[in-house]
This record gives structure tokens, sequence and C-alpha cells, in this order.
């Protein structure tokens, strides 16, 4: 059984399994997506988790597949190799952009039920990432699934871009895999859609983001939450995770070409001095070099056990750098750049007026120039309502500085 906090249960999620409590007494059934009026019963029973069961689970646990996934390594990575030869690599937008379709102008006013509706979304992904681990959906089903998912995610990004930039930057799971998939998913569909793909393109990247970390599952737990920096021999196993996680994508019916390449090559790097196989760029499929990106930037914000997190300016600061030595691809870091801005959404900034604010909205290429919105003027008293300066309009305002301490405001302030 797997063990839930209740207070993290949000109406609009659905239950894949039964939902017990710690005696084993049935609380809700499998199917059901919980109501205000369910979550508000859970809540008052008193517990604070409560356990999903696993009846109807037919697939197979992750680890219960790591004998053959390594057994096949080898033949993997061969076969690997003669599709390198014959799919093209650099594969033109196709369809409408999508970035003509996603609202691009500020949204201001959000109200409670929409953000509760896209935190939703957020955790049952997070879920579904956690459940094809746990073999809790038959393999049979994860194509289908994954695909949903990202659907939902595109949806989503079309009607508040800001908000899922913001979400795809918070630490929701206590599981970091899952929830990393999830969040380089949500920021690797924004790129591709800022880099001009079609909707069809921009879910495929969404489906492969959400997939292509999962032989990270088969690592051995005392590497994998090793409290230091890995030695070569540990990395080893680390490296190993590309072929596993292209083993399971294979096994999982209806999933595409696509994340089968990014799950192999999404820790090469654009000179030729990454894993599994040392590719340079022009042997790296595009969206391997996006997920690449938006990948390295998730983990370089996530705290790990042998670091602290960066700050996001810092982490995009270490991606413009590695760009300019040629180790990222550069249309990459440059369209994570447009979908966040040089001052990551949700950063807190000092103006040249004093006020402290919120980078709320980017502002496409003039990527320090987004939108703020002030919360603390320039006595650091919090404003009443919000107020917005557009720095591409209001040429006059600066951003002097990053406040690495964030005002106590809430998650949404300035949103």
């Amino acid at each position: 059984m797997r063990r839930i906090q209740i207070a993290k249960l949000h109406p609009g999620v659905v239950l894949r399994h039964s939902l017990y409590d710690d005696k084993y007494t049935l609380l809700l059934a499998p199917g059901k997506q919980l109501t205000h009026e369910m979550v508000l019963s859970l809540r008052n029973t008193g517990h604070e988790y409560a356990y999903l069961g696993t009846e109807g689970a037919d697939g197979k646990n992750v680890m219960e597949l790591r004998a053959e996934a390594e057994k096949l390594s080898d033949e993997i990575l061969a076969e690997f190799d003669k599709l390198l030869t014959k799919e093209d690599l650099e594969p033109k937008p196709q369809g409408p952009s999508m970035l003509d379709q996603i609202l691009s102008q500020l949204k201001v006013n959000r109200d409670a039920k929409s953000i509760d509706e896209l935190m939703t979304v957020c955790e049952n992904a997070d879920n579904f990432v956690e459940d094809i681990a746990q073999g809790w959906i038959h393999e049979d089903e994860v194509g289908q699934a994954a695909l949903a998912t990202a659907n939902s995610f595109a949806s989503a990004l079309m009607h508040d871009p800001s908000m899922v930039s913001l979400l795809a930057q918070a630490k929701r799971s206590d599981t970091y895999l899952f929830k990393h998939s999830v969040n380089v998913s949500l920021l690797g569909m924004q790129v591709t859609a800022a880099l001009g793909y079609g909707r069809e393109q921009v879910v495929q990247a969404g489906v492969a983001s959400l997939l292509q970390d999962l032989g990270m599952a088969m690592v051995p737990k005392d590497i994998a939450g090793k409290q230091e920096k890995l030695g070569p021999i540990e990395m080893i196993d680390i490296h190993k995770h590309t072929s596993h996680s292209m083993y399971l994508i294979e096994r999982f019916k209806g999933v595409q070409l696509i994340p089968r390449f990014v799950a192999m090559q999404c820790h090469e790097r654009a000179d030729g001095s990454g894993y599994p196989r040392r590719r340079p760029k022009r042997l790296i499929h595009v969206f391997a070099r996006i997920v690449s990106v938006v990948d390295i930037y998730d983990s370089l914000i996530s705290e790990r056990p042998w670091r602290a997190a960066h700050h996001p300016y810092d982490a995009l600061e270490i991606l413009i750098r590695g760009a300019s030595r040629g180790l990222y691809d550069a249309d990459a870091v440059r369209g994570l750049l447009q979908v966040l801005s040089l001052y990551p959404i949700g950063t807190y900034v000092r103006l040249n007026t004093g006020e402290v604010g919120r980078v709320v909205h980017p502002n496409g290429s003039q990527f320090g120039r987004p939108v703020v919105c002030v919360t603390l003027d320039n006595h650091g008293k919090a404003v009443r309502g919000p107020i917005h300066h557009d720095l591409s309009k209001k040429t006059e305002l600066s951003v002097t500085e990053i406040m690495r301490q964030a005002p106590e405001q809430g998650v949404f302030a300035g949103f």
C-alpha cells in the first residue's frame, strides 16, 4: 500500500485504487474523483495519513524488471544506434504553431478554483508517474494514460502559461523522481511550444519528459539516496538508467518513437561530453536537447542529498554560461528564457524605485524585462491591490537586485 498525506488531497484528484485508513477500513472506492465534501470528510477523520490499495494492479514493479533490463542493455544500445541512421533528428514544426494558441497576455485576478484545478492536474500527474514505477498501471495502458496527462498539461498551458511555469518550479511531492518528471514535462512542453512546434509535437515532448527518467527507479537506493557526491563506479549505475528507461518505454503499448530518443539522449551534451554514447549535437534529437536543458534546470533548483538547491536565477546563469561554451543547446536555453524570463517566474526582485515585487509574466525575447507585480512598497510595507509593472513598456524601471530571501507572502502572492 502507498501512504499518502490527507492534507495533500485536493478536490478533483482521481483515486486509481481504494483508499483505506490505518486499520484497513475502506474509506473510498477506486475510480472516485474527490469532491470538496469528500476531502473535508477525510480531513475530519483526525488521521494524518490514508493508504491506497493495490487491488487490480496487474503491472510490474520497475525494480522487478531490473535484471531483464540489465541483460538487454547492450542490445538496446545497439538497436538505438541503428535508429540514429534512419530517423530525422531535426523534425520540422508540423501544423499550426502552438505558441500562437497560448494566452500571451498577463492574467490577473485568478480565482481559487482555477488554481486548485491546475494543482490537481499536477498532483494527478505526480501520482501517475509513481503508479508506473510501482506497477499499479498495466504496461498496455501507460501510453494512453501518458498521452492523456500530456494533453491535460497542454490545455493548462494554453490558458495560463505563467501559472504553469510557477507550478512547474514548485516542490509538491516528497519523492524527487516523480515530481521531477512532471516538472520537466510541464516546462519542456512550454519550451517546445516557444520554439514553434505544433500541439501534437508539444504533447509528444510532454509524454517523453514524463517517461524519460523511469529507469532511475532501477538505481539501487543506497546509490540514488547517497548523501554525498557519487564516485566513478557508482556513476556507472546512474548512466545505465538511460537504457533502462528505453527498455521500459519499449514495453509500453502505443508510445511513439520520440520518447525513446529523449529517454536515451536527454543526458547527452551538445559538445559530446554527456552519456551514455557521448554524442555531439548533430546526433542528438532536438527534443532530447530541449528536455536536457529543462532537466538540468529542475535538478539545479531542487534540493539534493549532497547539496542545497540553487536559486532559479543562478540556475539560469549556469545554463547560459554552459550554452555559451557549447555544452548545452543554445536554442533550448533561449526557449527556457522566453518561458521563464531571466528572472524566473515566481522570483522576488527589487526595482530601481525601491519597490519589491514578484515576476509574474515573461515578455518573450525581452528576457530581462518581464512583468513584475509589486507586493512591497519602497518602505517595505505591503501594498493594497495588485500593481503591475510591465518592464518592456516602462523603460525607466529596471531590476536592481534578486531577493534571495523571499518575503513570507504565500505561494501564490502576486498571482
